[in-house]
């Protein structure tokens, strides 16, 4: 079929969209037991508690500024310890007799189980999950989830316009909130290299960024005394280096790499292959918009500090663009 002949992009039909659903939702209390805020974003002070053999297996925490109070089980607890519904009674009913969250935790501290001289401060709530080996509130998995499907929706949609300047974008496909799915003419939705890339780089992440578990009692002496667990000794700028580079050979040489990618990623991928420096497999003078698609996914890796984050996400840019404006963008 010559290219003058070939279909463009079908759309698949939106559904009635209820005008209701872009109104902003309200939403109330009307009745329940009084509760503390089961989340703040403040320091927190917390009490470990531990079953019969002295194993820690929960936290309690509080957090006066916020309001706030909750438990965390940890990972490796047992049945009895997650079914233990004893901290819920004891806080509503602390929260009840209009006590502080500090002072619920601290009426807490005659409990048997709880561990004593135990109680200490963790900077945020989202450290104390940590050291619980618990993703914080599970938001991180579904926040993963939701942020690389929204990267693939918006990808698919804005395949078609990309060769558009941006006043005939409108014009031709209308507003973007009203525009439909494109469909490729096999009829199949299709995400581009961008989506690709940026799958790439999180299972890259994921081989090298997934902490072990540490002991508690180390976990907890190092949450204390220097405020953040440990990263794992294995993730070295050289261990992210040789992950990031290996997805993207094996993304270069896929079959699936069919989707049209930029030139500049194609060459520096290539270029990866061959035992050389990355410093020299990388077009230094490029500052495309490829490396700050894939930047995405070192957003919503987790256990991750924010120095870590930050160079991962330039380095990740810089094995194919490595202009000082795509650094910064990333």
């Amino acid at each position: 079929m010559s290219a003058a002949t070939t279909p463009g992009p079908r759309f698949l039909p939106r559904k009635y969209i209820n005008p209701r659903f872009e109104e902003d939702l309200a939403f109330s209390h009307v009745s329940g037991p009084a509760e503390y805020a089961d989340k703040t974003t403040r320091p927190v002070r917390y009490v470990a508690v531990a079953d019969d053999g002295g194993t820690v297996t929960t936290y309690v925490w509080a957090c006066d500024e916020d309001d706030a109070a909750g438990w965390i089980v940890r990972a490796d607890a047992g049945t009895a310890a997650r079914n233990d519904s004893r901290w819920m009674t004891r806080l509503r009913h602390a929260k009840a007799a209009g006590l502080a969250p500090l002072a619920a935790l601290t009426a807490l501290l005659r409990e048997p189980s709880v561990l004593s001289g135990s109680l200490t401060t963790a900077p945020s709530l989202e450290a104390l999950y940590d050291l619980a080996d618990q993703p914080y509130r599970r938001s991180v998995w579904r926040s993963s989830r939701a942020a690389l499907l929204g990267l693939a929706i918006g990808d698919v949609m804005g395949r078609p316009l990309s060769a558009l300047p941006l006043d005939r974008i409108t014009a031709v496909y209308g507003p973007w909130q009203s525009m439909e799915l494109p469909l490729s003419p096999d009829g199949r939705v299709r995400v581009s290299d961008q989506t690709q890339l940026a799958l790439a780089v999180g299972e890259a992440l994921a081989e090298v960024a997934v902490r072990a578990p540490l002991p508690e009692a180390a976990a907890r002496e190092a949450l204390t005394e220097r405020g953040a667990l440990p990263a794992p000794p294995w993730l070295t700028p050289g261990a992210v280096t040789t992950a990031l580079r290996t997805h993207l050979i094996h993304w270069h040489r896929s079959p699936e790499n069919d989707r049209s990618p930029g030139r500049t990623t194609l060459e520096s991928s290539a270029a990866l292959a061959a035992p050389v420096p990355w410093q020299q497999a990388t077009a230094t003078g490029s500052k495309g918009c490829a490396a700050v698609v894939r930047a995405a996914t070192v957003g919503v890796a987790p256990y991750l500090t924010p120095d870590q984050r930050s160079g991962i996400a330039q380095l990740q840019a810089a094995l194919t663009h490595a202009h000082p404006t795509a650094l910064a963008a990333t």
